[in-house]
Parts: C-alpha cells; sequence; structure tokens
C-alpha cells in the first residue's frame, strides 16, 4: 500500500548525464509493484471496479463515469515512423493537450467489410506526448483499415473522439533508378536507361540544374535517377526498401550539398531539407506524403524474390502541341531541341521525357545527358538513338512535377532554317527529323 510517506527515487541516465528525480506520496506509485493502491479522500468522478474471486483472482470492470464525445479530431499518418513503423499525430483533441498524462487509450478500426475491431494501447509502445500514437506491424493488424474512434482514459475524464483517419495505401516521394522509372514507361525492345556518369561533377549536384532527379554520390559523379511519388500498398514493402540501403527521409532530414568552385573557387554548400534531401540519397530512399491520394504516380510492387518493380505512371494524360527548334553539331549534344509549350516553361522541374519515333521506338531521357532546364532535349548519334538517323520524332512524353504530358512536336526548323545553327543540308535519308502535323520540310536534314 502506497501512503502519503511513501517515497521513491529513480535515477535516469540520459548521454552520460544522470538525473533523479523523487516521487512521493500517490506519486510513488509510479515505481510500485502491480495492484499497489493509494486510498484517496475523495470519491472520484472516474473509476473501475474490482472484484476479487475466491481463488485471489481480480478483475476490473469499465470504467464508471460519463464520456464525452468531442468531433473535428485530426490525425497525420507516418508510415514508416521513428517510435514505430505507423505513426498518427492528432490535431483538435479538445481535453487531451500534447504532454498531458493518459490513463490508456483504445482506437476502433474497421475493415473494409464493415467489421469494427479495437485495440488497446500502451504507454511508450503505443502513446507519446498523450496526442500521438502507433503501433508496429506484428503488434496490432490495423494497417488496411479506418480508425473510426479513439477513446482517451484520463483519471478525470474519459474522451471519444470520432475520426475518420485511413491507415492504408500510402504514397511517398522516391528516388527511383532510371531503368526502374522507364521500365514501365518505353515499348518493349527499347533501350535500357542507365545511370548518368557525369564529367562535370558539379552539374549533377545543383538542384537548379538537375532538379527532378537525384544523385547517390556525394561528389556528383553520378545522376542515379528519379524522385517521383509511388503508392505503397504494403507496409511490408517499405521493409524490403531498407533491405535494400534506402534512407527513410523525414521532415528532420538535412543534406550538405558542396558544389565544387570554378576555377579554384571555395565550393557552394546547400543545405537540403525534409523531402528536398532526397536530392543526395540512396536509391529507393523515399519520404512520406501520407494517405491522401496522390494525382500522379507510380506504384510499387516487390516480387517474392525481393525484385522491385514500378508500373506506369497513373494519373490523367494531358496531349499538347510544342513548337520545336532544332540545332545540330550543338553544344551539349549533337543534336538539341528547344520545346516550346504552354505547359512546360524554361527552368521548370522535370521528372522525366520519353521520345516516340514515328516506327514508334521509345527513347527515355535522362537529366544533364539529354534534358537540361526542363525545355531542351537532345541526344548523341550513338549507339542507343542511332535508330533515330533518318527517321521522325513524332511525339515527346513529359513528366514534369504537376501533370504528366503526350507532346506533339508541331513546328520545327531544320539546318539553315531559322533556328537552326551549325548545320548543314544534306540530301541523303541518314538524319533524324521531328514530325507531327507537317513538322520539317522533307528535304530538310542535318547532319
Amino acid at each position: 500500500m502506497i501512503t502519503d510517506e511513501s517515497i521513491i527515487a529513480i535515477t535516469v541516465t540520459n548521454r552520460g548525464q544522470e538525473t533523479t528525480t523523487w516521487y512521493e506520496g500517490r506519486d510513488a506509485l509510479f515505481e510500485a509493484p502491480d495492484h499497489s493502491f493509494y486510498i484517496t479522500d475523495d470519491d472520484p468522478a472516474y473509476y473501475k471496479e474490482m472484484t476479487m474471486e475466491a481463488d485471489g483472482t481480480m478483475t476490473f470492470g469499465p470504467v464508471q463515469g460519463d464520456a464525452v464525445s468531442v468531433e473535428g479530431v485530426t490525425g497525420a499518418v507516418t508510415i514508416g515512423a521513428r517510435h514505430a513503423n505507423i505513426e498518427i499525430k492528432l490535431s483538435g483533441t479538445d481535453g487531451v493537450a500534447q504532454g498531458d498524462a493518459v490513463s490508456g487509450a483504445v482506437v476502433t478500426a474497421v475493415d473494409d467489410e464493415g467489421n469494427a475491431t479495437q485495440y488497446g494501447l500502451r504507454h511508450v509502445v503505443n502513446i507519446w506526448r498523450g496526442t500521438e500514437i502507433g503501433w508496429n506491424y506484428d503488434e496490432l493488424d490495423i494497417y488496411g483499415k479506418t480508425i473510426t474512434n479513439i477513446r482517451y482514459y484520463k483519471q478525470d475524464a474519459v474522451i471519444d473522439y470520432p475520426v475518420d483517419i485511413p491507415v492504408r495505401a500510402q504514397y511517398v516521394l522516391m528516388n527511383i533508378p532510371y531503368a526502374d522509372f522507364y521500365a514501365a514507361e518505353l515499348k518493349a525492345g527499347s533501350a535500357a536507361v542507365d545511370a548518368v556518369a557525369s564529367a562535370t561533377k558539379s552539374k549533377p549536384l545543383n538542384a537548379r540544374l538537375a532538379g527532378g532527379s537525384y544523385h547517390v554520390n556525394a561528389d556528383g559523379s553520378d545522376i542515379s535517377g528519379v524522385i517521383y511519388p509511388v503508392k505503397i500498398d504494403s507496409p511490408e514493402d517499405l521493409a524490403k526498401l531498407e533491405e535494400k540501403g534506402a534512407a527513410v527521409i523525414t521532415d528532420d532530414s538535412s543534406v550538405e550539398v558542396s558544389v565544387p568552385g570554378r576555377n579554384g573557387a571555395d565550393p557552394t554548400i546547400t543545405v537540403y531539407n525534409g523531402k528536398d534531401a532526397l536530392f543526395q540519397a540512396p536509391d529507393y530512399s523515399y519520404y512520406d506524403l501520407g494517405s491522401g491520394i496522390q494525382s500522379f504516380f507510380k506504384e510499387l510492387t516487390v516480387a517474392e524474390d525481393g525484385t522491385l518493380s514500378f508500373g506506369a505512371v497513373k494519373g490523367t494524360t494531358t496531349r499538347a502541341e510544342a513548337e520545336v527548334s532544332v540545332t545540330a553539331n550543338a553544344s551539349h549534344t549533337y543534336y538539341e531541341m528547344k520545346v516550346t509549350s504552354d505547359y512546360v516553361q524554361t527552368g521548370d522541374t522535370v521528372s522525366a521525357v520519353v521520345m516516340t519515333a514515328e516506327d514508334g521506338t521509345t527513347y527515355g531521357l535522362r537529366h544533364m545527358a539529354n534534358l537540361w532546364r526542363g525545355t531542351e532535349i537532345g541526344f548523341e548519334a550513338d549507339e542507343t538513338f542511332s535508330a533515330l538517323i533518318g527517321k521522325k520524332i513524332e511525339a515527346s512524353g513529359v513528366c514534369p512535377d504537376e501533370h504528366p504530358l503526350r507532346g506533339l512536336l508541331r513546328r520545327g526548323a531544320g539546318p539553315g532554317q531559322p533556328g537552326c545553327r551549325r548545320g548543314r543540308l544534306r540530301d541523303d535519308e541518314q538524319a533524324p527529323q521531328l514530325s507531327g502535323k507537317r513538322i520539317l520540310p522533307r528535304e530538310c536534314r542535318w547532319q
């Protein structure tokens, strides 16, 4: 039995520093055996009734006292969080403030068939700072259900919070390697799209130039792939990503990117915080976007052997026309095109571009190697793009941040025409054309 004379000392070591706290009277229950008790002088408004069986077994009835209901509570769901696999931070919980002492909480969750299940939560494991709750996948089977009520128990109140919090398919912003991103966007037989090995190591480290991409190596020697929203159907899939070395990026994440200065000048250091820290992070690293449906996303599938695959981008595609000027023997690549469109402006962040030739062949473009400043694209006449020689490019699919679109390259300029420089006319058929609704005069070729 705990009395007013009871006293205990609890010493906690944190980062090498010891702190001792003394608990007196009823507070000494904090560290005491099961079923220890303190006799109060007052009749509490909320209590449980204990029954002692003949064999000494104790049972406790439901909490006595009127529960109150508070509407308007919302919850932000984070999957793959710090304390537990799934965490929910509640807002609008009148009656329970952040940091309040709570005695317990019961979560009611409903599956797709309308079956309700209740789950009791425990301190530290499932409840933090009063208004934050969570659990691990192997502990409570709430994933895939919708939480409809959270009942909080305090010593002076019982409060119901009717809510509508789906704990299901999650969306993350993910670092997807080029090969994985383009696999479902290109037609069968198209050339694989590999990471960019960059000789100019400052450009991959500059988000203004390489926006929409990410790199793994801090020295700027690569551009690894695309940052894009991904739908996660199973929480176990996130664990598989982490097994492959993925980092979990949160609002607390931060990375310093050092861009080498020119001609021996000091490097420029830029700090990327929160989701922007994906810019320099391992393949498959992700930032939680919550359960709100994204307008455009890819869907992740994890095979039994752990192989990852990403479906084609889902969302409504816009078909738009664009004007194109062409340069041969250009500065970045041999063939370059400047695209003018109402949908993508110079400097826009573009995640990816797919070019389609007149024979249906598709090509995935990569940042800095084939894509600059959002509206400039190009390629070399190498093995990958050699099949374009003598063909027309009929369409270009673009994935900007806001919406994918299929652009019809409508009007271009050939060598010797306004908008094309350093090209020269030739009469044979061994050069590519832009095509759409009458794009280049057929006699205009370049090499």
